[in-house]
């Protein structure tokens, strides 16, 4: 974990950061020259975290008939969900098309995109599912390997555990946590403070894909800001600072 440092509780962080990550007219923060072969190469290469060692679970094609002013319409934030928990099915349908890989044909080549847009195509946020009821999935914490569509397996989640990553008791109640999390450099690197902005930009993209999606697969989501961020930190084992915690979404069946 990171080492505590001193906080000045007079400073407003808030203010200073937008005073601070503002555009490449304020003071030259953000300097992308337009001449992409000045690049350097890791503003060019997607960026993947991946377990390798770890097993996998592949995860079935993902199916989803939607009707999108339906879902939009009637979403609402969920607080209270039954013992059902989820299938493989449904964590397809909610990991893909929110923030899954997409391999199209153009003009006789394939090209990739992704479900949720990203500033300067860095794509910064990783997701992590924490699966709190047994069925499909036993009770453990799994990355999203976006590159596969397959979960990776990481480690036993304990009953005691769960309520201690939300400062509501409720969300223990819930199927499942999605976490997002942000890989600072890859965006930080080329915009600089203002690279933050875009991570939480892209963080809110994919969970109001996850709320879309868990309407039209009759369940109820609810995202999270009363996180406890250490807890979940250590629970996902990143240091707070080159990979942090972003935004948490709880959800399950109705």
């Amino acid at each position: 974990m990171a080492t505590p440092i001193s906080i000045n509780m007079n400073i407003n962080f808030g203010k200073v950061f937008h005073r601070f990550s503002k555009d490449k007219q304020m003071r030259g923060m953000v300097n992308i020259p337009e001449d992409k072969s000045l690049w350097p190469d890791n503003w060019r290469t997607v960026q993947f975290k991946t377990y390798d060692r770890f097993p996998k679970i592949q995860l079935p094609e993902p199916s989803l008939s939607i009707d999108l002013a339906t879902a939009v319409s009637e979403r609402v934030s969920t607080r209270k969900w039954s013992d059902k928990p989820l299938t493989l099915q449904q964590i397809s349908n909610l990991l893909y098309y929110s923030c899954g890989q997409f391999k199209n044909k153009k003009g006789g080549e394939f090209e990739y995109s992704r479900a949720q847009a990203s500033g300067g195509i860095r794509y910064p946020v990783e997701v992590y599912f924490i699966n709190y009821k047994k069925g499909d999935l036993e009770q453990k914490v799994y990355h999203y390997n976006i590159k596969t569509h397959a979960l990776d397996v990481l480690w036993n989640v304990e009953d005691t555990d769960i309520p201690t990553f939300s400062s509501y008791e409720w969300a223990a109640d819930a199927g499942c946590m999605i976490v997002l999390t942000g890989c600072v450099d890859r965006t930080v690197s080329k915009y600089g403070e203002r690279g933050y902005r875009y991570m939480y930009f892209e963080a809110g993209a994919i969970a109001h894909g996850i709320n879309l999606i868990a309407k039209s697969q009759s369940m109820g989501v609810c995202l999270m800001g009363g996180t406890q961020d250490v807890a979940l930190e250590k629970c996902l084992d990143i240091d707070g600072e080159h990979e942090t915690l972003l935004l948490g979404v709880v959800g399950g069946n109705l």
